[in-house]
Order: C-alpha cells, then structure tokens, then sequence
C-alpha cells in the first residue's frame, strides 16, 4: 500500500517536471504559419525606418529557408536585448503573418525567444537584405 503511494507520488512529481521543461518550437509552430506560403516579406531598418519589401518568391524562399530550422524555446528571464537592426513583418497573400526582430533574444509577435540551434547570424541576414533591390 505505501510502495503504491510513493509510486503515485513519483509519476505525479515526474508528470509535473516533464510539463515545466520549456517546450522546444520551431518559428512555423509558433506562428502557426507555413513558411513556404509567404508571399511578402518588409525588412525595417530599426535605425533609420527605412524597409525594403521582397514579393520575389525565390529570395522569399531562400530567406525562410534559412529561418525554417531554427529551434526555439521561449525566453524565461527578462535578460538585456542586444541591440537590434532589422525587423521583418512576413505576409501571406496580403495579409500579416507575424513579425520578427533579429536580436539576441529573437523577438516573435512580442516575445522573446532563445534560439537553441542554430546561431543567428545577423551578418547573414544583413547581407541577404543589402543584396535586394530597394524596391523588389
């Protein structure tokens, strides 16, 4: 009878650290937004307000495909932001989807995310919008 209690108690307490692990997402979970639907992305320049809008579909599908396998988990701690340069404001057939500001932790829709893998490389992203025409 106690062996039986102290085995409830240990899948209970093994129940409530498995629903206390920070769950792992990718941006498509957290959105709820298919990548590959994107029809428009509006990059803004956080310093200047200036953005640069992409409809290109392959240069949309090469810069969702950069962003598809990141693993994310929601930041916990209120830490200190890097400082931010870009911003990007996703549509799905004219309609926003979600936005994203590139900085250390990644913000999505307002909330701050840690990404788990890979790293964000904001010299990539950088290059990737400098290589767009200012009016795509």
């Amino acid at each position: 009878m106690i062996l039986r209690r102290y085995i409830l108690l240990f899948i209970i307490c093994s129940l409530f650290l498995v629903g206390c692990t920070p769950q792992e997402n990718t941006i498509q979970e957290i959105t709820d937004t298919d990548l590959g639907s994107i029809t428009k992305i509006v990059f803004v320049d956080s310093a200047s307000g200036e953005s640069i809008v992409t409809e290109d579909r392959l240069k949309i599908w090469e810069f969702t495909g950069y962003l598809e396998d990141f693993v994310l988990q929601e930041s916990s701690d209120q830490q200190e932001r890097t400082e931010d340069r870009w911003a990007a404001e996703f549509y799905e057939n004219g309609e926003k989807a979600f936005q994203i500001t590139f900085a250390k932790p990644l913000e999505i829709n307002g909330t701050d995310y840690e990404i788990l893998e890979p790293q964000l490389d904001i010299e990539a992203v950088e290059r990737f919008i400098d290589k767009l025409p200012e009016n795509d």
